[in-house]
């Protein structure tokens, strides 16, 4: 397993190297985004709260925002309806990476700006098919 790994980050070293912001406040899922994120060579940055990801989002125009729902304070819906309506923010891709798995909570999180959903827990085989969509 760990020398698929290794061969995993050797292949997509080349084909990765953005900046993805990681917006949670739970750090079991910042560690499993970041490792994920690691694997394909992606630089990361890490918010645990809303203003911190709006002030980092605005400093740092990262190239995509794995974005948390539910935090406290500032939820991940009005923290991206914050950041789409900022001017140099408002193009930056967000996914949302929640357990909010309903149908109707999905239509929800898509229909409030978000580009795209992943639900936790998630495969790192899914990350990389947002990743390549996204950033490719």
């Amino acid at each position: 397993m760990l020398n698929q790994q290794l061969l995993l980050k050797d292949k997509s070293r080349a084909k990765c190297s953005p900046l993805v912001l990681v917006v949670d406040d739970n750090e079991d899922n910042v560690m499993y985004a970041c490792g994920s994120l690691d694997l394909y060579s992606c630089e990361h940055i890490v918010a645990q709260n809303g203003q911190a990801a709006l002030d980092l989002a605005k400093d740092k125009l990262p190239d995509l925002i794995l974005m948390d729902i539910v935090m406290p304070k500032v939820d991940g819906i009005s923290l991206t309806r914050m950041l789409r309506s900022n001017l140099s923010t408002s193009r930056i891709p967000i996914i949302a990476v929640t357990g909010l798995a309903f149908t109707h909570q999905k239509e929800h999180i898509l229909n409030s700006g978000f580009d795209d959903y992943l639900c936790k827990p998630y495969l790192i085989e899914d990350l990389e098919n947002k990743l390549n969509f996204f950033l490719n």
